[in-house]
């Protein structure tokens, strides 16, 4: 299962996502908490993170599909069927008698799928708005 997560647990364009977003941060707001006596590791925990979640609920949408729609790695490291993901499970289907792929247990199973993304959109959705809406007001 390891093998599966540590490859993808930091990956290029979420490291340059963040540091982007980060970047642009009011460095006015860090100054403050130094003055107040902050250091820089509760500076990063009480001040960027809370100011950051809108970046991070977006890259973990993002992650999140990518890596539960992901097909290859879980098929090549995961060698125990009890251990497979949804994917790899719902194409290794079992072929019908006329040897052919059973269409409509594919499409349920996939449709099924998409119900724990769907619920995973809805509830990090307030984050995306937020976002949006920060930047609309004059400060």
């Amino acid at each position: 299962m390891l093998s599966l997560i540590i490859p993808r647990a930091a990956t290029a364009v979420g490291i340059f996502y963040m540091r982007q977003y980060i970047g642009a941060f009011p460095t006015d707001i860090l100054e403050q908490a130094r003055i107040d006596g902050c250091r820089e590791f509760g500076i990063f925990c009480r001040v960027v993170v809370p100011g950051i979640t809108p970046a991070l609920a977006s890259w973990g949408a993002i992650s999140l599909i990518a890596r539960w729609n992901d097909f290859l790695l879980p098929m090549v490291f995961l060698r125990d069927p009890e251990k497979q993901t949804l994917m790899v499970a719902i194409s290794q289907l079992p072929v019908s008698d006329g040897l052919s792929t059973p269409w409509p247990v594919v499409m349920a199973g996939i449709a099924i799928a998409t119900v724990p993304l769907l619920v995973a959109f809805v509830i990090l959705q307030k984050y995306d708005i937020a976002d949006l809406m920060a930047g609309s007001t004059k400060g």
